[in-house]
Parts: structure tokens; sequence; C-alpha cells
């Protein structure tokens, strides 16, 4: 049995129960990898983005560490250096690939609804730290105990294999609950003012599917702690071919609430004194409309540098950025000093997670 990620090669002494467990969760994952490569591939129609390439990256660490982990346990049976070692390192390299990719994933998804631009760099910060102080240690010390098994290294492995299981379970989690969090403080108010029930029931199923995600990674952990360790390395294997799949799902159910959420009726006339907030793509015609034809004193900008829609490029602006909308009374008005700016509902600052939430994805 071995310990993690082509710790200890040799043959297994599971059960048959066991043995057929953990196959039926390979043949899962392999499954759900091949069937994803076909869902990425047909659904972008460019094959470009941060979001494209980590779900490819972490496809292909699924099924690299995958494929160590079967070689590992039912195939190879001499422990010899030339032997243990390319599958020792099918298994680490599919490792990093599948966990940090996977986090990469989950980071590039935040840019979607997350405005706090200090926490989406923190995520970035987060991931960073636990390459640096996890995968990198933990592959070291494989190698080294490879080389040279049994003493302190075999030990200091011992207790650095839940840490890392935890630590990156942990980080999923984090991210997964900043992206509900951020998604229920953006989306939520505009769905409820401008979204039907069908919309209100899209966006809670985006909730349940990133909950169900979470209860996946407590069940990875629950095995480890349990002591199944070698069942544990499989199951992680069809957890994360799973979350792929999932993510495909999520990515349905954005498209279906970033369109629903746009404003439909005439022109969105504002009426004179109140200011309605609204999420939609700028340089859509219907937007466009709403700058150029209101005579009711209100003015749409664009950015930081103020600039009014109605100057901006008649092409579809695909930078995400922050709306302003201000009102400033007639000067034949009692109140015509009196000057009004409401900050809208931001999206991110990421173009190409917004051509993916409206299905032009890239």
């Amino acid at each position: 049995m071995r310990n993690e990620d082509g710790v200890t090669v040799g043959s297994t002494t599971s059960s048959f129960a066991i043995s057929m467990t953990e196959s039926a969760f390979m043949a899962i994952a392999f499954y759900n990898v091949i069937e994803l490569h076909f869902n990425l591939f047909f659904t972008f129609k460019r094959w470009k983005g941060l979001y494209f390439w980590a779900v490819l990256t972490t496809m292909w660490g699924v099924a690299i560490n995958g494929l160590g982990v079967v070689l590992e346990t039912f195939v190879l049976s001499d422990d010899s250096l030339p032997h243990v070692m390319p599958i020792v390192t099918a298994l680490l390299v599919g490792w990093v690939m599948m966990v940090t990719g996977q986090s990469v994933v989950l980071y590039s998804r935040i840019h979607l609804v997350a405005s706090n631009q200090r926490l989406v760099r923190g995520v970035l910060c987060m991931i960073i730290f636990t390459v640096v102080t996890l995968h990198i240690p933990v592959s070291i010390v494989v190698y080294v105990m490879k080389a040279s098994p049994g003493g302190v290294i075999a030990k200091i492995y011992d207790v650095y294999e839940p840490v890392q299981l935890t630590i990156f379970t942990a980080q999923e989690v984090i991210i997964s609950g900043i992206y509900i969090y951020s998604t229920i403080e953006i989306l939520r108010p505009i769905l409820q003012q401008f979204g039907g029930q069908r919309a209100k029931n899209t966006f809670q199923r985006l909730i349940y599917i990133n909950l169900f995600i979470i209860m996946l990674d407590i069940t990875l952990i629950s095995l480890q702690y349990a002591g199944y360790d070698e069942l544990q390395h499989f199951y992680k294997t069809l957890v994360y071919s799973l979350k792929l799949k999932l993510e495909f799902v999520i990515l349905n159910q954005l498209v279906e609430v970033t369109k629903r959420n746009r404003i439909n009726g005439p022109d969105t006339t504002i009426p004179s004194g109140s200011a309605t907030k609204y999420m939609g793509r700028f340089g859509d015609s219907t937007t466009k409309r709403t700058a150029e034809g209101s005579d009711n004193g209100y003015s749409v900008f664009v950015g930081s540098n103020n600039i009014a829609l109605e100057d901006a490029d008649s092409a579809r602006i695909l930078k995400t950025t922050r709306t302003v909308v201000e009102h400033k009374e007639s000067p034949t008005s009692d109140y015509a000093t009196k000057e009004r700016k409401v900050t809208e509902a931001r999206l991110s600052q990421s173009s190409s997670q917004v051509q993916l939430a409206e299905g032009g994805f890239e």
C-alpha cells in the first residue's frame, strides 16, 4: 500500500472488494476525462484564455495522475529505481497539474463575480503560496524517500501527507466560498429587480452546485483520516474529474443567468430623481440607445476616466468595468446644485470571463 502520490511503490495488499471499488473509481474518472475533452473543445470557440487552459491542464493532470495510480497499484512489481522513478514522476506531475490546476480554474471563475480585486489577488497569492510550501517540498521528499527508503524522511512524509491534503482541500473550499459569497452579493439584487422566477431558480442551482463541490472535498478528507489511504487516491482522481464536469454545469448556469440579467423592455428609461442598478454587457444596443436617447438628465460613463458611453466606440466593448450613472438636475430645477452618483454593480476586469458568461466562449 502506498502513502501519497508515489511514496510507496509496490504490489497492493487491499482486499478484492476495495480493488473493485478502486477500479470503478478510476474507470469513471477516465471516462469523464474523455468526455470533458469533447465538451471543452466543442464549447469554446477560441482555444485561449486562463479558464480554458486551466481546465485543460487539470484534465490532463487527472489522466496522468490516474495512470500513475493504476500502474503503481496493479501493475508494478519491480521496486528498482529505474522502474519506480518514472511512475513517481507521473504521479507527482499529475498531482500538481490536477490539484493546483483546479484551484486556478476556481480562481479564473471568481473574476466573473468578485468586485473586490484585493480579495482576488489574495486568492492568487494563496495558490502560489501552497505551490511553494506544499507541492515543491512534497515532491522533494518523495524523490529522496524513493532513493533512500525508510528513516527520518519517511516519518516527515507521514506527517506532511495528511497536512498537505487538508490544506489543498481547505484552499478549494475557501475559493468556492468566496465565489458563492460574491455571487450572492452581486447577482441576487439584480435578479430580484430584473429576473423572473426561472432566473432565480438558476441562481439557486448555481449555489447548490458549488456546495456539492465542497461536500466532495469533505468526503475526500474523511477517507484520508479514516485510514483508507490507497482508496483515497483513487477517489481523489474521481473527485477532480467530477469537479471538472460540474464546471461545465456551472458555466451553463452562468450563461443563463447573464443572458436573463440583461434589461429587456423599451430602452430602460430611468425615472427622474432615481437611479436603477443593472448589469449588462457594455456595447449592447439597448444600453447604447439609453445613453444616446435619454433626455431625463442622466449620463452613463464607462470606467474611471468618465468616458461617456455615447462617445465610446460603437464596437462591442470587451473589458468589463464599473459603470457610473450620474444625474444632474436641469438648471431650471430647484435642486440644480444637487449631484447624484451611483456606483453600479461590477463584474470583473477579465474580458475573457465576460465573454465566457455571455456565450462568446474564449
